[in-house]
């Protein structure tokens, strides 16, 4: 469309005030519509694969499941190693999804105590995943 008014503008110069914006319009249009074919049909080539194509990927190879559930283990391994009240307060928080203060009050410590024994967790399990 754009180049069907760059097109316009130069015939209306060419032709001087007479020339109407619809016959100009006209005039440009089919040569961009083909144009505009002619390309599709030159990438054709580099088109995306069908869908049908595309059916295996973003699914893991067995390998990679293998490895992902060794590294689980490994790290449900970390886990149980904590004390209770860290491990706790842990599991409350980052997997059951429970804020501070809720934690506080479910294991009877203050707050601040929360969120040091999750910190102490996530520091000992980032070492621990490491050693695998």
């Amino acid at each position: 469309m754009k180049a069907a008014f760059a097109k316009l503008e130069a015939y209306r110069v060419r032709a001087g005030a007479r020339a109407s914006v619809d016959l100009c319009i006209r005039a440009s249009a089919p040569p961009v519509a083909s144009d505009f074919q002619r390309d599709m049909r030159q990438t054709d080539a580099v088109r995306p694969l069908p869908d049908i194509l595309r059916l295996g990927e973003g699914v893991p190879l067995r390998d990679e499941i293998a490895e992902a559930q060794r590294r689980l283990d490994h790290l449900r391994t970390g886990l149980a190693k904590l004390p209770r009240p860290i491990g706790d307060a842990f599991r409350l928080h980052r997997i059951e999804g429970m804020s501070y203060r809720q934690i506080a009050l479910a294991l009877d410590i203050p707050a601040r105590l929360v969120e040091r024994h999750v910190a102490a967790a996530a520091l000992f399990l980032t070492g621990w995943s490491e050693t695998l």
